[in-house]
């Protein structure tokens, strides 16, 4: 009888989600200039978002600038020729708005959520700075410091805190994915204005950039205000490089011994894969979820709850423009070193190799991840967002609509078959981090 209910409750779960994937409505259209920009309305909330995108992360810098686009970020607040130094947040917040931005390896993103009749006061401050952006020598200095300080307290004084810049720098010989977001500090304290004026000119250009205004919006009057606030600005005229290194099939496995001002081992691990939206990529992600997701998942279960071996566990694919890693990471409890960790997690691997998954075990990741995408899609901003990472990353917004078919359609087979070609040992990099001797 309960599973029976079991089973009812698991068809008006997945009822219940399909009826809320329904189509998203959306509009898109490019400026004179190359500016990208959709448009969704949905009149169910009293909020407007505001997300602007540019196709420029931390693999876009020169050698002697690593970080320089993290530093950009924060200097993107401190002025244009009429906002001046510190007012932007305060524009934003004062007309009961938020906002907020970040970098990655392959794009800058900003945001505002403000009231629907604000709307045109978010066009005018991101017009402003993408036509006008204006900085002193004292807005380099301070955000200089303000970066060096973060690297030095989340990644530098934190424990474990350089695992990815370790794992990164090992799994990447030539492309820059080598160098992770936040950079080095010697290049950040050296840039100049001049390599500022330059970084700007190049990548914070309309034609290198998506607009995507989503939530309660008159969409005839909002392409007036958008015409109106981005039509006049020049295109970009400087070449923005897209092709970038590939990396050569591993030869062997590669280890490395790291010891930190830590209690307790620790042991993180990457494979190569591919970009996103290649055809096993799906795949990968439900293995992910498969691995960790959870605490059925087959190395949570072992590890943390029957062996005792580990306080924290995740097995993931690192989904990026560019190949980049399937990433392991695990947290001895006490009661095993790095080495042993990393053998429970090969036997787990080599299971599914040689066994594959279960139908069930498949259909409850699919079924988690339909409602993470529900969630993602419900409100303005993350739609905001998912769209724009569609345009930006794969030329194609209406993947908003079609992608979560790719993962449902994925098969055991599917997954055992990824998990042979990719989780194999010369594929991979391995990090041991061990307390200091004493």
């Amino acid at each position: 009888m309960k599973k029976v209910i079991v089973a009812i409750l698991v068809f008006l779960v997945s009822a219940s989600l399909f009826s809320q994937t329904k189509k998203m409505e959306f509009e898109e259209y490019t400026l004179a200039n190359g500016l990208q920009v959709i448009l969704n309305k949905d009149n169910s909330s009293p909020v407007v978002v505001l997300n602007i995108c540019y196709h420029v992360g931390a693999k876009n810098e020169v050698e002697g600038r690593r970080g320089f686009a993290h530093l950009f970020e924060h200097l993107m607040f401190d002025g244009s020729t009429n906002v001046k130094r510190g007012e932007f947040f305060k524009y934003v917040q004062d007309a009961g708005g938020n906002l907020n931005a970040f970098t990655s390896s392959d794009i800058t993103n900003y945001y505002e959520i403000l009231p629907p009749h604000e709307l045109e006061l978010a066009l005018w401050l991101e017009s402003d700075r993408m036509f006008q952006f204006s900085i002193g020598e004292i807005s380099l200095t301070t955000q200089q410091g303000v970066v060096v300080e973060e690297k030095k307290q989340s990644y530098d004084s934190r424990p474990y805190g350089t695992a990815y810049q370790n794992l990164y720098d090992m799994a990447f010989k030539y492309h820059p994915y080598k160098i992770t977001v936040i950079g080095l500090v010697e290049d950040i304290k050296a840039a100049t204005l001049d390599d500022v004026k330059d970084f700007f000119e190049t990548f914070y250009v309309p034609n290198n950039a998506t607009l995507v205004v989503a939530g309660d919006i008159d969409v005839k009057e909002t392409k007036k205000l958008i015409e109106k606030y981005f039509g006049s600005i020049p295109k970009g005229t400087k070449e923005i490089p897209r092709t970038f290194p590939t990396e050569p099939p591993r030869p062997a496995q590669e280890v490395k011994l790291v010891y930190d001002k830590i209690m307790l081992d620790a042991l993180i691990m990457g494979y190569h894969i591919p970009e996103e939206n290649h055809k096993d990529s799906y795949a990968l992600s439900l293995l992910g979820n498969i691995l960790s997701s959870g605490r059925s998942s087959r190395l949570y279960e072992r590890m943390v709850y029957t062996d005792q071996v580990a306080t924290q566990v995740s097995g993931r694919a690192s989904s990026s423009e560019d190949p980049d890693l399937f990433m392991f990471m695990a947290f001895s409890s006490g009661k095993a070193d790095a080495q042993e960790l990393e053998k429970i997690i090969y036997e787990e691997i080599e299971k599914i190799q040689t066994q594959g998954v279960t139908e069930k075990e498949l259909e409850k990741v699919k079924n988690q991840y339909e409602a993470a995408f529900v969630r993602r899609v419900r409100t303005s901003m993350q739609r905001a967002l998912s769209l724009a990472m569609y345009k930006v990353f794969q030329n194609d917004a209406n993947l908003v609509n079609t992608e979560l078919a790719k993962y449902l359609a994925v098969t055991t087979a599917d997954v055992q078959e990824v998990a042979k070609k990719y989780l194999n040992k010369e594929n991979s990099v391995v990090l041991y981090y061990k307390p200091e001797p004493k």
